[in-house]
């Protein structure tokens, strides 16, 4: 009885999870599109991420190195116009190395590393390959991250999503007028999908092609990202 009482159970919630599930498209004729708009802008602000690293003998050194490296960071950063609230930190981290020893077995202490990371809010390209050229040069520096962005993604944002959106109408006009049939209204929009982190395109400016060859490190920054955005639409039709 319980064996027939439990199989009862479980077939009214397969069922119901069944109706629930056919709620999610319209019961009435519809036509259903995806928008897309894409821009590429040239980037203007980055996100710098790096660690100070050092290895010593004594703790006490390890520390030391990455104290002296982190106030040269700070410098940098003071040197090319950027404020205390362009730097974020972590506190400083600190491992024991250790190994064991093949006569005895046992673990002894070899060293200890001690790490610190960074991140810098950049504004402006050139800024940018000022820090990064200075950074590649320091010593203790490692695990350098960019990430490029538009200062302006709000507004471009919502331009593209404007675009999406007629874009998405065009797609459904085209798919109804080859039916023989007409779109009335929307039935409802859903995002199809958002690019955090824009594709960036690298390659060398011309002040850097002029400067080759000389003693600076050229970064080959992007000169442009592309930023985009998908959108699902539902139409009503008219038959």
């Amino acid at each position: 009885m319980r064996t027939i009482h439990h199989l009862c159970l479980s077939l009214m919630l397969v069922l119901t999870a069944a109706t629930c599930g056919a709620q999610t498209m319209p019961d009435f004729p519809h036509i259903s599109v995806t928008g897309e708009a894409k821009t590429d802008v040239a980037p203007d602000i980055v996100t710098l991420q790096f660690q100070i690293s050092a290895t010593e003998q004594k703790a006490d050194s390890a520390v030391d190195t990455v104290t002296q490296r982190a106030a040269n960071v700070v410098a940098i950063a003071k040197k090319n116009g950027m404020s205390h609230k362009d730097i974020e930190s972590w506190a400083i981290d600190k491992q024991t190395r250790r190994e064991r020893d093949p006569a005895s077995g046992l673990l002894k202490i070899t060293g200890y590393e001690v790490s610190q990371r960074f991140i810098l809010h950049i504004k402006g390209m050139d800024t940018y390959e000022n820090i990064v050229n200075e950074l590649l040069r320091m010593p203790n520096t490692e695990r350098l991250n960019a990430e490029f962005d538009v200062s302006e993604r709000d507004k471009l944002t919502r331009e593209l999503t404007a675009k999406a959106g007629k874009d998405a109408r065009r797609r459904a006009e085209e798919m109804a007028h080859g039916l023989g049939v007409e779109i009335s209204s929307v039935y409802a929009i859903s995002q199809a999908g958002d690019f955090n982190q824009p594709m960036a395109k690298f390659a060398m400016s011309e002040a850097q092609y002029d400067r080759a060859g000389g003693g600076r490190f050229e970064l080959f920054a992007p000169q442009s990202i592309t930023l985009e955005k998908h959108i699902n639409v539902i139409f009503q039709i008219d038959p």
